[in-house]
């Protein structure tokens, strides 16, 4: 055996091990983990910790923690009047003169209670309430009298749109904290109209989500009650505030004083500074202050923050930095700037932290918090600060663990299903090419460890989207190795040795996978900037398997290969064909027919989703329209396959260690009553499913869509930009025409899978656009390119080779040549997706409708569309330089750019 044969397949052997050490806790668990009913808590202990060390896995494949929070809405109308009660006060200062008036809030009967103390400046006060009749709709301006409380009312639907969009807002920072924090595919959904429900995967234990994820480090900065005459400080007699907070509560109770009252726009709060005394080595204890209600600003205008220790401060060495983004920073400096030789108190959580005396205004947006903190709750807490503040307090209503939205029948019908399918895909290959057929399953298995691993090493979380990516990188590595065997074939057809043949069909079969690897990989990349969710995990998966498919296609494939070569002297690639060399079909004449086909179908499924009367438009699931969220309680215990039966268009989670499900399903209509509608909908379908007085329906609730409408508008750019970069890329190792007819058959490609997907929508349960759904377009925009590039390297080996044949012969000769690829490709991924459809269940039946229906029509396009366009562009500009009027002069022998060396 050569040296170098050896080194390689040591590198193989090595990754191999590597990638098996790695995955090997996720393969014991998942090979152990359906017997996980039957098993003793011990058992459960220990697959609870290979689960850790395993792939993480998203909510669809093995469920998490399903958090239900709600608003303190009084709360929040609360804040909302203190903020109204603040303009008004600025608004009568601001007046010159300053406008002698007391402004409070009567939280209880959600009123501003106004007293005017002078007479002649009824007028302006008069003036300034006018232009807020908006907000006090109750104002008249002769009930306005000097000396006399005048108690007015803010509109109640302006305290409602408040509400409203601080949920909307909240909902908005819990995305985007969990997607900081590293939890990938969360559900986060509003529910009725101040609920927001929080599923994270992979979590077992409600209390630590909510304590760690969901509700920590609100951030807040605000005033502290100061004596009205300012002090001499000792040593420089500078004249500061000192605070009061003792003239009105006991600080170490926080009760009122006898006697006393809290002043109007205060409140008590908690101050742990967590200071140790120098001599006794004891941290301080805990007191009461009266900060102001209103807050002067809060986290959301933070931009950064980290944790360091200052061993010089020995009170409190633990210290958290803040530094605030630039609209930030110039608030900080106005606060600071107003609160000038005065105590400015640092809460989180309504806890103060620090309230220090803010001796100059402070100009760089920065500052710290010091406290009882331990180094790792520091870190933590700039973490958590990072991630964006909540609006407004959340109650926590629900907490429960909940199992795989799939249903763990479900996956184990997929995961059966795909076993299935790759077996017979194996099995096939092997038949088809023999001892090579035997590498190249060897070699799709080694691609497949690679990303498990990848995914393992990166703590990613492998979703079903991500099994799709999977699917699609295996395809791409079967193809790999079918496209390198065909040109081995070739070269022994022409007279080669077997040596020389396997040497020349590598070679040349090099730049077909490159370039088809590559303009995928392009997509992924786009997909991973601009895609959330599933969409990420799918782009995550699909880019790691691309550079895989090139090592093991390029490297692990060559190496194992020359090893049994050079140990047999002999290499079998099989006999059977579906096409005889040589066979010439003219699909160029046809592409008049094929033109009309597909200008029909593409109009009418562009019709069909049109987004307005009276076209059907797209058939959008509940994870991008919201509807109905149902508890359904079971009076017997049946596996969730059996509660979502055949209908694909609704969502069952069941409850862990309950007999409960949660169901997510559309709103039947448009209706005021929707929700009645929808729940009799609900009920009927039960009660097919598992029959009258097996279940009851202990509460439904409207719930909001999982994903924003901004999330289409990002799909949608992630495929416009994906697809430039494909056809600047193949403008470059091609000429324009290639890559302008490869991205037309790719939009072709798409807008007919969806058109098609969703008009069988109309007609059955199937047909809903999920993320899912969306994930499975992806795949097709990969594959589609993926089909078209080989054809097209083959144009341009041929016009090489050719030079002196017509540019049509050529085209008919490069998609024949390609037809026995073309076919075997196709047909493995068809067995899989097969599969798929009859045994994988209803959770998977309409992401593989949609990767069957967009891989039969993205092979259909390769030769029918994108093929046939080339040529009637090649004989536009071929025409054109003809009669010189233009056109391009590399048309009749293009100059192609090939690779250096």
């Amino acid at each position: 055996m050569k040296p170098d044969v050896k080194w390689r397949l040591a590198v193989v052997l090595g990754v191999t091990a590597i990638c098996l050490y790695l995955i090997f806790p996720t393969l014991t668990y998942f090979a152990s983990v359906s017997d996980l009913s039957k098993a003793t808590p011990e058992e459960v202990a220990k697959l609870d910790e290979l689960r850790k060390q395993s792939v993480p896995l998203g909510l669809d494949l093995q469920g998490g923690v399903d958090v239900l929070l709600g608003i303190d809405e009084a709360k929040t109308r609360a804040t909302k009047l203190e903020t109204l009660a603040e303009e008004l006060r600025k608004a009568f200062k601001q007046e010159s003169p300053s406008i002698d008036a007391t402004v409070e809030v009567t939280t209880t009967t959600d009123q501003i209670a106004i007293t005017v103390n002078k007479p002649e400046q009824l007028r302006s006060a008069d003036n300034i309430l006018t232009t807020r009749k908006r907000q006090f709709a109750n104002y008249r301006s002769e009930d306005l009298k000097a000396g006399a409380a005048l108690t007015i009312e803010p509109d109640k639907q302006l305290l409602s749109q408040d509400v409203t969009e601080t949920v909307d807002s909240a909902l908005k920072v819990i995305r985007e904290r969990v997607d900081k924090l590293g939890v990938t595919q969360p559900s986060v959904a509003k529910q009725g109209t101040s609920r927001i429900r929080v599923q994270i995967p992979g979590e077992k234990n409600p209390d630590a989500v909510v304590k760690t994820v969901i509700k920590p480090a609100k951030l807040e900065f605000r005033g502290v009650k100061t004596t009205d005459q300012p002090r001499e400080r000792p040593g420089d007699g500078k004249p500061v505030y000192s605070e009061d907070s003792a003239s009105y509560i006991d600080i170490k109770t926080g009760k009122v004083l006898e006697g006393k009252r809290i002043p109007p726009g205060y409140e008590v709060r908690v101050m742990k500074d967590g200071k140790v005394d120098r001599v006794t080595g004891q941290k301080t204890p805990d007191r009461y202050v009266l900060v102001r209600s209103k807050i002067e600003m809060d986290g959301s205008m933070l931009g950064d923050s980290w944790m360091t220790v200052n061993p010089a401060a020995f009170e409190a060495p633990i210290q958290v930095h803040l530094e605030f983004k630039p609209d930030g920073a110039k608030k900080f400096e106005e606060i600071t700037t107003q609160y000038k030789d005065r105590p400015l108190a640092i809460l989180l959580d309504n806890v103060v932290y620090s309230a220090p005396n803010v001796d100059s205004v402070i100009s760089g947006g920065h500052c710290f918090i010091h406290g009882s903190f331990t180094q790792e709750e520091g870190r933590e807490l700039s973490l958590v600060l990072k991630a964006g503040a909540l609006p407004a307090d959340m109650e926590v209503m629900e907490k429960r663990s909940v199992e795989a939205t799939l249903g763990a029948d479900s996956i184990r019908s997929s995961v059966h299903a795909l076993a299935l399918g790759s077996a017979i895909v194996g099995v096939y290959i092997i038949g088809y090419y023999g001892m090579a057929g035997f590498i190249a399953v060897l070699a799709v298995i080694i691609n497949t460890l690679i990303i498990l691993a990848f995914m393992k090493l990166a703590n990613a979380t492998l979703t079903l989207s991500g099994i799709g990516g999977i699917l699609l990188t295996v395809g791409m590595a079967v193809d790999a190795n079918v496209l390198i065997y065909e040109r081995i074939r070739e070269e022994l057809r022409n007279g080669k040795s077997l040596k020389s043949a396997i040497s020349l069909g590598f070679n040349r079969a090099f730049g077909v996978i490159f370039d088809a690897n590559l303009t995928t990989l392009i997509s992924g990349l786009v997909l991973l900037q601009f895609g959330a969710g599933s969409v990420k995990g799918f782009a995550l998966a699909l880019n790691v398997g691309m550079i895989a498919n090139l090592f093991t296609g390029l490297f692990v494939t060559h190496a194992l290969i020359d090893f049994w070569f050079g140990v047999s002297q002999k290499f079998n690639v099989g006999k059977l064909q579906w096409f005889k060399p040589g066979v010439m079909i003219n699909f160029i004449n046809m592409r008049r027919f094929s033109y009309v086909f597909s200008l029909v179908l593409f109009t009418a499924c562009l019709l069909w989703i049109l987004p307005f009367k009276p076209f059907p438009g797209s058939n959008w699931g509940v994870d991008f329209t919201g509807g109905l969220l149902s508890t359904v309680k079971v009076t017997e215990a049946v596996d969730t396959q059996k509660v979502q039966g055949n209908y694909t268009d609704w969502r069952v989670q069941k409850v862990a260690g309950k007999e409960q499900f949660l169901i997510r399903t559309k709103f039947a209509d448009s209706s005021k009553d929707q929700i009645t509608k929808t729940q009799q909908e609900v009920v009927s379908r039960l009660e097919k499913n598992l029959g009258a007085g097996k279940f009851e329906v202990i509460g439904s609730d409207a719930v909001g869509n999982e994903v924003g409408q901004e999330f289409t508008f990002y799909a949608v750019l992630a495929t416009v930009i994906a697809s430039l970069g494909i056809m600047v890329y193949m403008w470059f190792r091609f000429e324009f025409l290639y890559g302008f007819a490869a991205v037309v058959a790719l939009f072709h490609d798409l807008i007919i899978t969806y058109g098609i997907f969703n008009m069988l929508g109309h007609f059955h349960h199937a047909g809903e656009v999920t993320l899912d759904v969306v994930s499975a377009l992806l795949v097709i925009l990969g594959y589609s390119v993926n089909d078209t590039i080989i054809i097209f390297d083959r144009v341009r080996e041929n016009v090489k080779l050719h030079p002196a044949l017509p540019f049509k012969e050529l085209v008919n000769r490069s998609i024949c040549e390609s037809l026995n690829r073309t076919v075997m490709t196709v047909s493995t991924v068809v067995i899989v997706l097969v599969t798929m459809l009859v045994v994988g269940g209803a959770g998977l039946y309409d992401f593989a409708l949609v990767l069957l229906i967009g891989i039969i029509k993205g092979t259909y396009s390769s030769s029918f569309v994108a093929a046939p366009i080339l040529f009637d562009l090649h004989e536009r500009e071929r025409r054109k330089a003809a009669a010189g009027t233009g056109g391009s002069k590399k048309v009749i022998q293009p100059l192609m750019k090939e690779r250096e060396g």
